[in-house]
């Protein structure tokens, strides 16, 4: 079966929370995670997932091959990591080996409540390989129409969802789309949030 995309959808996200017992150096314990939606396992189409941390890390560069994609850590600061995933698509020509997705991890002050922080990340693959196809499809994935709208309804954000409230919250989530396979090898990449 020859699709023109297929789209999966990632969770990125962190918890973090200050430490009872704080030293220099190591005042909040962090999980840093990649997981996918609705508990579909995502390691049919990953291959790998790397987080590449602030150099202050030793090692900085931590790989995580198997579920779940998780980094236990400690530290004093906030930053950015950048977590490369990579795909289980190697000798396909032309295939996009890996995404390099930039997170904010940041921290809660004392006596703040834990951050509870995550992110969704809709990776589209246009005229992936039928294998591939089938590694994305079990792990979530939907085929997208020639329109880039899923063809399963079910997938669909349905309005009841894109909701809108004042209120604060702990939780964080984001929704952003990124594109391979195009011609151009460009990406595109558009962000939502939902509070």
């Amino acid at each position: 079966m020859s699709v023109a995309a297929v789209q999966v959808t990632v969770i990125l996200g962190h918890r973090a929370w200050y430490r009872k017992k704080a030293t220099v150096g190591k005042t909040h314990d962090w999980i840093l995670f990649v997981r996918g939606t609705d508990g579909n396992d995502i390691s049919h189409f990953v291959e790998k997932i790397v987080y590449n941390l602030h150099e202050s890390f030793n090692p900085s560069r931590r790989v995580r091959d198997k579920p779940p994609y998780e980094l236990h850590e400690s530290g004093y600061g906030e930053f950015y990591p950048m977590i490369d995933i990579y795909f289980k698509n190697k000798g396909e020509k032309g295939a996009q080996r890996k995404v390099s997705l930039q997170y904010f991890l940041n921290l809660n002050h004392r006596d703040a409540p834990p951050v509870n922080t995550s992110r969704f990340e809709k990776i589209n693959f246009h005229h992936p390989s039928e294998e591939f196809l089938e590694k994305v499809l079990k792990s979530g994935g939907v085929i997208l129409d020639e329109d880039g709208v899923p063809t399963n309804s079910k997938s669909r954000l349905s309005s009841s969802n894109l909701h809108h409230s004042h209120e604060s919250k702990p939780h964080e989530t984001i929704i952003t789309d990124t594109e391979f396979g195009l011609k151009s090898s460009s990406h595109k990449v558009s962000f939502t949030l939902f509070i």
